[in-house]
């Protein structure tokens, strides 16, 4: 297994900051959504989001939490403002592939001095129950905030994943608990992806 957690410089979460709203292209079964079928729609508008496991609203404050093999999701985020962005949902990885857990968070509250401060805890399961990456105390959202706090905004926790020989194959679950301390609300969420042989 190869397992990396980055956080994406900065940089990479300015432009994108004025995102309207974002789309997942989902696999298989879709939700039943204020998009297209198929699509699972997240933007500005919390009420309008379809709560799962991967995505809650609490207190008005919203993540969600994805697992996409694009590889090219940083250029797709950093799209222009005006733009959709599309980003695929993995549910199923070969070994030899690789995935990357995204997490979203839209209306961090701001202290009396402007700033958020928002923490992640990230826990990664293997298939047999056994934890193979467990940390809390991840800064995921600190400092002040440019644009709308309506904006979706990317986490920069980013955790890369590779199914390797000799990875357990099955159903690996990723959880990440996401807490607005200023607000004192936090949103436990819960996503998963199967690593097969072929």
């Amino acid at each position: 297994m190869c397992l990396i957690l980055n956080v994406v410089a900065m940089k990479h979460l300015m432009n994108p900051l004025l995102a309207v709203l974002f789309v997942i292209s989902l696999n298989a079964s879709a939700l039943p959504t204020t998009a297209d079928k198929g699509q699972l729609w997240i933007g500005e508008h919390r009420n309008n989001w379809t709560q799962s496991n991967s995505v809650k609203v609490l207190n008005d404050f919203g993540a969600s939490l994805l697992v996409t093999p694009d590889q090219n999701w940083r250029q797709k985020w950093e799209t222009p403002s005006d733009q959709m962005v599309y980003l695929d949902e993995a549910e199923v990885v070969r070994l030899g592939e690789k995935l990357w857990v995204l997490a979203f968070m839209v209306n961090p509250k701001l202290d009396d001095n402007g700033q958020a401060n928002v923490v992640c805890a990230l826990t990664i399961v293997r298939p047999d129950q056994s934890i193979a990456f467990d940390q809390g105390g991840i800064p995921c959202l600190q400092g002040a905030v440019e644009g709308n706090l309506d904006n979706v905004r990317l986490s920069p926790v980013v955790v890369e994943y590779l199914g390797e020989e000799g990875d357990p194959l099955g159903r690996w679950t990723i959880r990440m608990r996401i807490k607005d301390e200023n607000r004192d609300t936090q949103l436990d969420l819960e996503t998963s992806f199967t690593l097969v042989s072929d």
